[in-house]
């Protein structure tokens, strides 16, 4: 959600420095609005949830773009990135579930 405006966001921005964003890359169908990220930093990826599409995204780290996009629950709001199991774990804000998302292959 953008704070100043009120409105959904379809991206994420993903930053160089203070006050420098060095990338911008879409997440999902408009609206999507992303709301949860977690980093793989071992196979350099980034998961998004996309609150309002239902999905989760996977971001290539080196190539900013997406890699896969997999259908969870309903309104996929946080997730959380397990390196042991390399799983992430998505929470489904309206029906009240947690999905597991094994990793995609890096």
């Amino acid at each position: 959600m953008d704070a100043t405006t009120g409105t959904g966001v379809t991206g994420v921005s993903v930053g160089g420095g203070p006050d420098k964003v060095t990338v911008t890359v879409m997440a999902g169908t408009p609206p999507s609005t992303p709301s949860g990220l977690a980093v793989d930093p071992a196979a350099n990826a980034i998961y998004l949830t996309n609150q309002f599409n239902n999905t989760l995204s996977v971001f290539g780290g080196r190539t900013d773009k997406v890699t896969a996009t997999v259908g969870v629950g309903t309104n996929p709001f946080g997730v959380a990135w397990d390196a042991k199991t390399r799983t992430a774990w998505v929470t489904n804000l309206l029906d009240d579930t947690v999905d597991s998302v094994a990793a995609c292959p890096s």
